[in-house]
């Protein structure tokens, strides 16, 4: 190698290191730059790498994850998997990229506790998840890490299956960290306005169509559901995608007095261009507090951030610390980041994390001059690197419960928003202290 190549080479592994920081041993060559946003390096010199520490990544599959142990992941030895309902690896016609999101998640998991033991955890439907739960409340894991969402129908309390084995899972010490949500901007709240008496919603004064861009072929999730009980429901709605011509493209009518408050919207947009939500009121009062999200969707016209998270489970739950999302370089709020209230008025999230990391599943660009070139992003990205930092912590401090890990984290975060904590950052952005 020339001089000259040398330098040139000196200069490129400074900038690595800028970036993302000097590797652990035993790490790959591709570690998140969260590890030194939140100063996770410093533990690592310090000798804290979560050994013996087990974490499990629950996800809805793992594909590509074999050929990054040892590597990206932790050796063979130190990873078990466990599928429920569906192979490991995600469906066999799951698009590539979300086929990967649960490997992206556990190289973070990874990145920030290379010494931690993983399990990967793969579920399915609603019986998949209470048996995975049931599953991972039996194995004694310490940490879980959830960088997903189940959009629950129903707003009352205590109507998930899931909730209570997240109340036992943390009562036995268990601590549940999961992701917020990226609804921040693909949500509207509030109570039903008629003023002109024709049936059909006002989203705003005058305006009784909630606009939003698609591409063809986009996936159309959308839910509806408001405030009566779970079962009957008085009041009956009926849910439209229009396009801009205000032909329907996709509708929902259940009968809500046996299905319960709650309209549901799937399919594809069936090319590029303006398309508008409509809810019209079929029956009932009109008093009701509608609640309305796209899941991972566009933009809304009139998006309404308070109280995006409430379709999360597991986010959702007190026994659960929720992540919302901040760049890694700016440290500034992504704008997709779902925030609270939840339905029943607790506070989430609890924590905020860096998003928009490189990863050797998503890739991006390690380079601190790109942050816009994203590899992992959004709240999915957010929740591992609070994983991972409560695996150092439960290694520093194995006495520590549930509780205390979590309390530790809020106590060491640095405050954002307003004073103490709140529904957009919750207790700050997360960083840890010097090591013990």
């Amino acid at each position: 190698m020339t001089g000259k190549n040398a330098a040139q080479a000196a200069l490129v592994c400074v900038a690595l290191v800028l970036s993302i920081g000097v590797l652990a041993p035993g790490q790959g060559g591709i570690v998140s730059q969260g590890v030194v946003a939140i100063g996770a390096d410093a533990w690592h010199r310090a000798g804290y790498d979560g050994a013996g520490v087990r974490v499990a990544v629950w996800d809805f599959g793992f594909h590509g994850y074999e050929e990054l142990l040892g590597t990206e992941l932790p050796p063979r030895d130190r990873v078990i998997v466990k599928a429920f309902g569906l192979p490991i690896t995600g469906l066999p016609d799951e698009d590539p990229e979300d086929a990967r999101h649960g490997t992206a998640v556990a190289e973070i998991v990874y990145d920030l506790a290379p010494g931690a033991t993983l399990y990967l955890v793969a579920t399915d439907t609603e019986t998949d998840i209470v048996d995975a739960l049931e599953w991972m409340l039996a194995e004694s894991i310490d940490l879980v890490v959830a960088s997903i969402s189940v959009e629950g129908w129903c707003l009352d309390t205590g109507s998930s299956p899931f909730e209570p084995i997240l109340a036992r899972m943390r009562a036995a010490g268990i601590l549940v960290v999961a992701s917020s949500g990226n609804e921040g901007l693909s949500h509207w709240r509030g109570a039903f306005a008629d003023r002109d008496g024709d049936g059909l919603h006002e989203f705003a004064p005058g305006d009784e169509r909630l606009a939003v861009e698609l591409l063809e072929g986009e996936t159309i999730d959308v839910i509806l559901r408001w405030d009566d009980p779970c079962r009957p429901s008085p009041n009956d709605y009926i849910l439209r995608l229009l396009d801009r011509r205000g032909r329907v493209v996709v509708e929902s009518d259940y009968d809500n007095a046996l299905d319960g408050p709650y309209e549901d919207l799937y399919g594809e947009a069936p090319g590029d261009g303006t398309y508008s939500l409509q809810i019209e009121k079929y029956g009932g009062s009109s008093d009701v507090f509608l609640d309305l999200v796209w899941a991972n969707g566009p933009e809304f016209e009139h998006a309404v951030r308070e109280g995006s998270v409430s379709f999360s489970e597991p986010a959702i739950y007190p026994s659960v610390l929720t992540v919302g999302s901040v760049n890694w370089k700016t440290l500034a709020l992504e704008s997709t980041s779902a925030g609270g209230p939840t339905p029943n008025g607790w506070v989430k999230p609890d924590l905020v994390a860096p998003t928009c990391v490189i990863t050797a599943s998503y890739g991006g660009h390690p380079s601190e001059y790109e942050e816009y070139a994203c590899g992992f992003e959004g709240t999915s990205a957010a929740a591992p690197h609070v994983a991972g930092a409560a695996a150092l912590v439960a290694q520093a401090f194995p006495d520590f419960s549930a509780d205390e890990i979590q309390s530790y984290l809020e106590a060491h975060a640095v405050d954002l928003g307003v004073p103490g904590k709140d529904n957009v950052y919750g207790a700050g952005r997360i960083r840890l202290p010097e090591p013990p």
